[in-house]
């Protein structure tokens, strides 16, 4: 339980609670996979949980948030930190799209089964982002401190990534890039990262955009 509230704080990189304009509606139904414990609604409701703090920084105050249940997709233990919380019971990747107030919001949660008992959420960084859950938290830990420093200098808010996009996509052992968004009090800063496959995973570069 704690490599997991670890996990899920060193991804969302947010010191801050949502704003307390927090109304939302869920879309869609979850699959019953990965229903075990609890109602649907009840699920569906703590996904938009999860999805929320990242979607308030992106849209604040919305009055018409929505999140919408998309594709459900089977998740390999496939670092060292997925394996770490999962115990070799199943894992799950749900993305959920933000809408309403703005643009589309991509938003990715992890789901890892307990058995008899709600499923475990792991909300991961938002967007298209290639890296898996362990190199999200590597190149975290290069961007983070810096994006941080960056912005309004009067702001008590820390840097929060509200999107990732692929710039050059992966191919085979190949480098691949991706342009990360952080948002500080309405302020946007963005990182170019480059990946290149290792024989430890990927090293991580990165520069300012």
């Amino acid at each position: 339980m704690n490599v997991l509230a670890a996990t899920a704080s060193a991804l969302l990189f947010a010191a801050n609670a949502a704003s307390a304009a927090n109304d939302f509606r869920v879309e869609g139904r979850v699959p019953d996979t990965v229903v075990h414990g609890e109602s649907a609604e009840v699920l569906g409701q703590r996904l938009g949980q999860a999805a929320l703090p990242v979607d308030d920084v992106a849209v604040p105050a919305c009055a018409a948030r929505v999140f919408a249940i998309k594709a459900l997709s089977t998740v390999a233990a496939n670092d060292p930190l997925l394996a770490d919380v999962s115990k070799g019971r199943p894992i799950w990747h749900l993305r959920i799209e933000g809408k309403g107030c703005g643009p589309l919001r991509k938003h990715n949660i992890y789901l890892f089964d307990q058995g008899n008992v709600p499923i475990k959420l792991v909300p991961t960084l938002p967007g298209d982002t290639a890296a898996n859950v362990k190199l999200q938290v590597d190149a975290l830990q290069i961007v983070g401190p810096p994006a941080d420093t960056m912005g309004p200098q009067d702001c008590p808010q820390r840097a929060v990534v509200i999107d990732t996009k692929i710039a050059d996509a992966p191919h085979g052992k190949a480098p691949w890039s991706e342009s990360w968004t952080f948002r500080k009090c309405a302020a946007d800063i963005r990182f170019r990262l480059t990946f290149t496959p290792d024989a430890t995973g990927a090293g991580i570069s990165a520069r300012r955009e």
